[in-house]
Protein backbone atom coordinates (compact mmCIF):
# COMPACT_ATOMS: atom_id res chain seq x y z
CA UNK A 1 0.00 0.00 0.00
CA UNK A 2 1.36 3.20 -1.07
CA UNK A 3 2.49 5.44 1.95
CA UNK A 4 2.54 9.42 2.47
CA UNK A 5 5.23 11.35 1.81
CA UNK A 6 6.41 14.99 1.59
CA UNK A 7 7.31 16.91 -1.10
CA UNK A 8 9.86 20.22 -0.94
CA UNK A 9 8.75 23.25 -2.71
CA UNK A 10 12.15 23.59 -4.90
CA UNK A 11 11.21 20.21 -6.40
CA UNK A 12 9.06 22.07 -8.91
CA UNK A 13 12.18 24.24 -9.79
CA UNK A 14 14.34 21.33 -10.38
CA UNK A 15 16.04 22.01 -13.69
CA UNK A 16 17.43 18.31 -14.88
CA UNK A 17 14.21 16.82 -14.32
CA UNK A 18 12.32 19.91 -15.99
CA UNK A 19 14.92 19.77 -19.26
CA UNK A 20 13.56 15.78 -18.72
CA UNK A 21 9.89 16.33 -18.90
CA UNK A 22 10.38 18.60 -22.31
CA UNK A 23 12.27 16.38 -23.86
CA UNK A 24 9.68 13.69 -23.22
CA UNK A 25 6.48 15.86 -22.61
CA UNK A 26 4.08 12.60 -23.11
CA UNK A 27 6.02 10.09 -20.31
CA UNK A 28 4.93 12.73 -17.28
CA UNK A 29 8.88 11.86 -15.85
CA UNK A 30 8.15 14.59 -12.95
CA UNK A 31 5.02 13.69 -11.67
CA UNK A 32 6.00 9.66 -11.99
CA UNK A 33 9.11 10.19 -10.35
CA UNK A 34 7.15 12.08 -7.27
CA UNK A 35 4.52 9.37 -7.27
CA UNK A 36 7.52 6.75 -6.86
CA UNK A 37 8.35 7.99 -3.57
CA UNK A 38 4.84 6.67 -1.63
CA UNK A 39 5.95 3.42 -3.24
CA UNK A 40 9.55 3.13 -1.66
CA UNK A 41 9.96 1.55 1.37
CA UNK A 42 12.05 3.32 4.69
CA UNK A 43 15.05 3.04 2.00
CA UNK A 44 13.52 4.27 -0.94
CA UNK A 45 13.50 0.57 -2.86
CA UNK A 46 10.65 -0.62 -4.45
CA UNK A 47 9.13 -3.19 -6.73
CA UNK A 48 10.31 -2.74 -10.46
CA UNK A 49 6.74 -3.51 -11.77
CA UNK A 50 5.87 -1.05 -14.90
CA UNK A 51 2.17 -2.73 -15.24
CA UNK A 52 1.20 -3.30 -10.92
CA UNK A 53 2.55 0.66 -11.05
CA UNK A 54 0.70 2.12 -13.92
CA UNK A 55 -2.47 0.99 -11.63
CA UNK A 56 -1.51 3.63 -9.27
CA UNK A 57 0.41 6.07 -11.09
CA UNK A 58 -1.63 8.26 -13.67
CA UNK A 59 -4.06 5.20 -14.17
CA UNK A 60 -6.20 7.22 -16.54
CA UNK A 61 -3.90 8.68 -18.82
CA UNK A 62 -2.80 6.99 -21.95
CA UNK A 63 0.98 6.57 -21.83
CA UNK A 64 4.18 3.86 -21.27
CA UNK A 65 5.40 4.05 -17.61
CA UNK A 66 7.77 1.51 -18.40
CA UNK A 67 9.47 4.14 -20.84
CA UNK A 68 9.18 6.83 -18.19
CA UNK A 69 11.18 4.15 -15.31
CA UNK A 70 13.79 4.03 -18.06
CA UNK A 71 14.47 7.41 -18.68
CA UNK A 72 14.25 8.36 -15.08
CA UNK A 73 16.57 5.72 -14.73
CA UNK A 74 19.20 6.60 -17.69
CA UNK A 75 19.67 9.77 -16.28
CA UNK A 76 19.81 8.91 -13.17
CA UNK A 77 16.74 9.63 -10.58
CA UNK A 78 16.66 6.12 -10.27
CA UNK A 79 18.05 2.65 -10.47
CA UNK A 80 17.21 -0.45 -11.38
CA UNK A 81 18.92 -4.00 -9.56
CA UNK A 82 17.97 -7.59 -9.37
CA UNK A 83 17.69 -10.29 -6.48
CA UNK A 84 17.35 -13.56 -7.33
CA UNK A 85 16.05 -12.33 -10.65
CA UNK A 86 13.58 -10.41 -9.34
CA UNK A 87 13.49 -6.69 -10.41
CA UNK A 88 13.67 -3.80 -8.13
CA UNK A 89 14.40 0.05 -8.50
CA UNK A 90 16.08 2.29 -6.10
CA UNK A 91 15.66 6.20 -5.65
CA UNK A 92 19.12 7.14 -4.66
CA UNK A 93 18.32 10.70 -3.34
CA UNK A 94 15.17 9.36 -1.44
CA UNK A 95 16.81 9.63 2.42
CA UNK A 96 18.08 13.13 1.71
CA UNK A 97 14.65 14.48 1.24
CA UNK A 98 12.38 12.19 3.22
CA UNK A 99 12.25 11.86 7.19
CA UNK A 100 11.33 8.68 7.81
CA UNK A 101 10.06 8.45 11.66
CA UNK A 102 7.49 6.98 13.76
CA UNK A 103 6.22 3.18 13.37
CA UNK A 104 7.67 2.52 9.90
CA UNK A 105 11.20 4.05 11.00
CA UNK A 106 11.28 0.50 12.88
CA UNK A 107 9.74 -1.77 11.02
CA UNK A 108 12.45 -4.12 8.65
CA UNK A 109 13.30 -3.60 5.28
CA UNK A 110 10.67 -4.73 2.62
CA UNK A 111 12.91 -5.17 -0.12
CA UNK A 112 16.13 -7.09 -0.12
CA UNK A 113 19.27 -4.49 -0.67
CA UNK A 114 21.15 -4.45 -3.94
CA UNK A 115 23.96 -7.17 -4.49
CA UNK A 116 27.23 -6.94 -3.35
CA UNK A 117 29.36 -4.36 -4.35
CA UNK A 118 26.43 -1.99 -5.94
CA UNK A 119 27.05 1.09 -4.00
CA UNK A 120 24.28 3.56 -2.70
CA UNK A 121 23.89 6.81 -0.96
CA UNK A 122 20.33 5.56 0.75
CA UNK A 123 22.52 2.33 2.74
CA UNK A 124 24.78 4.86 3.83
CA UNK A 125 22.04 6.97 5.07
CA UNK A 126 20.22 4.15 7.07
CA UNK A 127 23.70 3.05 8.66
CA UNK A 128 24.08 6.50 9.86
CA UNK A 129 20.82 6.90 11.07
CA UNK A 130 21.22 3.65 12.98
CA UNK A 131 24.50 4.83 14.76
CA UNK A 132 22.55 7.67 16.57
CA UNK A 133 21.60 6.47 19.46
CA UNK A 134 19.48 10.29 21.01
CA UNK A 135 16.39 8.97 18.71
CA UNK A 136 16.64 11.94 16.54
CA UNK A 137 16.65 12.02 12.80
CA UNK A 138 18.65 14.13 10.56
CA UNK A 139 16.96 15.88 7.55
CA UNK A 140 18.95 17.65 4.65
CA UNK A 141 17.01 21.31 3.79
CA UNK A 142 18.82 24.11 1.09
CA UNK A 143 18.57 27.61 2.18
CA UNK A 144 21.08 30.33 0.64
CA UNK A 145 22.97 28.07 -2.28
CA UNK A 146 24.18 26.16 0.50
CA UNK A 147 22.92 22.59 2.52
CA UNK A 148 22.74 22.79 6.30
CA UNK A 149 21.85 20.03 8.27
CA UNK A 150 18.20 20.36 10.90
CA UNK A 151 18.41 18.17 13.53
CA UNK A 152 14.54 18.20 14.65
CA UNK A 153 14.40 15.63 18.24
CA UNK A 154 10.82 12.94 18.24
CA UNK A 155 8.04 13.79 20.12
CA UNK A 156 8.40 13.46 23.58
CA UNK A 157 10.61 15.34 26.58
CA UNK A 158 12.99 18.42 25.27
CA UNK A 159 12.15 18.73 22.31
CA UNK A 160 13.46 21.13 20.26
CA UNK A 161 15.47 22.37 16.98
CA UNK A 162 19.12 22.57 16.24
CA UNK A 163 20.87 23.61 13.53
CA UNK A 164 24.22 21.86 12.45
CA UNK A 165 27.91 22.46 10.39
CA UNK A 166 27.38 23.33 6.72
CA UNK A 167 27.65 20.51 4.86
CA UNK A 168 28.43 20.10 0.95
CA UNK A 169 27.86 17.01 -0.79
CA UNK A 170 27.44 13.64 1.20
CA UNK A 171 28.92 11.59 4.00
CA UNK A 172 31.32 9.01 3.70
CA UNK A 173 30.07 5.50 3.63
CA UNK A 174 32.29 2.66 3.71
CA UNK A 175 35.28 4.14 2.29
CA UNK A 176 33.71 5.57 -0.43
CA UNK A 177 35.18 9.02 -1.56
CA UNK A 178 32.27 11.26 -0.93
CA UNK A 179 31.54 13.83 -3.79
CA UNK A 180 31.87 17.54 -3.09
CA UNK A 181 32.85 20.89 -4.47
CA UNK A 182 36.36 20.58 -4.19
CA UNK A 183 36.41 16.93 -5.20
CA UNK A 184 34.54 17.91 -8.41
CA UNK A 185 36.94 20.24 -8.93
CA UNK A 186 39.42 18.58 -8.58
CA UNK A 187 37.69 15.91 -10.83
CA UNK A 188 37.35 18.00 -13.61
CA UNK A 189 40.67 19.74 -13.87
CA UNK A 190 42.37 16.24 -14.36
CA UNK A 191 40.21 15.70 -17.40
CA UNK A 192 42.49 16.40 -21.03
CA UNK A 193 40.80 19.12 -23.10
CA UNK A 194 38.56 20.69 -20.56
CA UNK A 195 38.66 24.71 -19.12
CA UNK A 196 40.48 24.28 -15.60
CA UNK A 197 38.12 25.36 -12.77
CA UNK A 198 40.03 28.40 -10.74
CA UNK A 199 37.44 28.78 -8.05
CA UNK A 200 33.78 27.68 -7.65
CA UNK A 201 31.64 30.83 -6.60
CA UNK A 202 28.42 31.90 -7.62
CA UNK A 203 26.37 29.94 -10.37
CA UNK A 204 29.09 27.40 -11.07
CA UNK A 205 28.73 26.32 -7.10
CA UNK A 206 25.31 26.33 -7.42
CA UNK A 207 25.23 24.00 -10.28
CA UNK A 208 27.08 21.93 -8.95
CA UNK A 209 25.89 21.61 -5.67
CA UNK A 210 22.49 21.06 -7.33
CA UNK A 211 24.14 18.40 -9.65
CA UNK A 212 25.30 16.46 -6.31
CA UNK A 213 22.19 15.96 -4.64
CA UNK A 214 20.64 14.52 -7.60
CA UNK A 215 23.58 12.39 -8.20
CA UNK A 216 25.65 11.84 -4.98
CA UNK A 217 27.61 9.06 -6.93
CA UNK A 218 31.45 9.30 -7.58
CA UNK A 219 30.93 6.70 -10.26
CA UNK A 220 28.05 8.95 -12.04
CA UNK A 221 30.13 12.03 -12.19
CA UNK A 222 32.94 9.91 -13.83
CA UNK A 223 31.04 8.41 -16.28
CA UNK A 224 30.10 12.36 -17.02
CA UNK A 225 33.78 13.33 -17.37
CA UNK A 226 34.54 10.70 -19.13
CA UNK A 227 32.00 11.59 -21.54
CA UNK A 228 33.09 14.93 -21.99
CA UNK A 229 36.64 14.20 -22.41
CA UNK A 230 35.82 11.32 -25.50
CA UNK A 231 33.57 14.30 -27.55
CA UNK A 232 35.53 15.36 -29.93
CA UNK A 233 33.68 18.47 -30.11
CA UNK A 234 33.91 19.14 -26.37
CA UNK A 235 37.32 19.74 -26.27
CA UNK A 236 38.33 21.13 -29.52
CA UNK A 237 39.89 18.08 -31.34
CA UNK A 238 37.59 19.55 -33.74
CA UNK A 239 36.85 23.16 -33.25
CA UNK A 240 38.40 26.11 -31.34
CA UNK A 241 35.39 25.50 -28.56
CA UNK A 242 36.62 24.33 -25.21
CA UNK A 243 34.31 22.95 -22.92
CA UNK A 244 33.53 24.49 -19.45
CA UNK A 245 32.01 23.00 -16.47
CA UNK A 246 29.82 26.01 -15.83
CA UNK A 247 28.75 25.38 -19.67
CA UNK A 248 28.10 21.69 -19.17
CA UNK A 249 26.13 22.05 -15.97
CA UNK A 250 23.67 24.24 -17.28
CA UNK A 251 19.89 23.05 -17.81
CA UNK A 252 19.92 23.16 -22.20
CA UNK A 253 23.63 21.85 -22.38
CA UNK A 254 23.30 18.86 -19.85
CA UNK A 255 20.24 17.64 -21.37
CA UNK A 256 21.89 17.85 -24.90
CA UNK A 257 24.94 15.91 -23.34
CA UNK A 258 23.02 13.27 -22.09
CA UNK A 259 21.14 12.95 -24.63
CA UNK A 260 24.20 11.66 -26.50
CA UNK A 261 24.18 15.41 -29.07
CA UNK A 262 28.25 15.80 -27.81
CA UNK A 263 29.16 12.40 -28.99
CA UNK A 264 31.31 11.50 -31.85
CA UNK A 265 29.42 10.84 -34.90
CA UNK A 266 25.97 11.47 -33.06
CA UNK A 267 23.17 12.02 -35.67
CA UNK A 268 22.27 15.70 -36.50
CA UNK A 269 18.98 16.98 -35.53
CA UNK A 270 18.64 19.42 -37.82
CA UNK A 271 18.29 18.65 -41.84
CA UNK A 272 20.62 20.28 -44.10
CA UNK A 273 18.35 23.08 -45.81
CA UNK A 274 19.78 24.18 -49.22
CA UNK A 275 20.79 28.18 -48.85
CA UNK A 276 21.25 28.97 -52.77
CA UNK A 277 21.61 26.89 -56.15
CA UNK A 278 25.11 26.64 -55.73
CA UNK A 279 23.77 24.22 -52.32
CA UNK A 280 22.08 22.15 -55.06
CA UNK A 281 24.31 21.32 -57.93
Amino acid sequence: MPRIRTIKPNFFRHEALQDLELAHPQQYTMMVFAALWGHCDKLGRFRWQPRTLKLDILPFLPFDIGITLELLATHGFIRRYEVDGVSYGEIPSFLQHQRITGKEADEQEKFPPPPTGYTTENTCEAVETQRENNGETVETQQGNNRETVETTGREGKGRGRGRGKEKEGNRECHGETPVTLAWVMQAWNARRGVRPIQDVTGMIRQRIQSRIRDHPSVSWWETLFTRVEASDFLVGRKTDFIVTLDWILGPKNFSKLMAGNYDNNAPTTRPHTPRSLVDLL
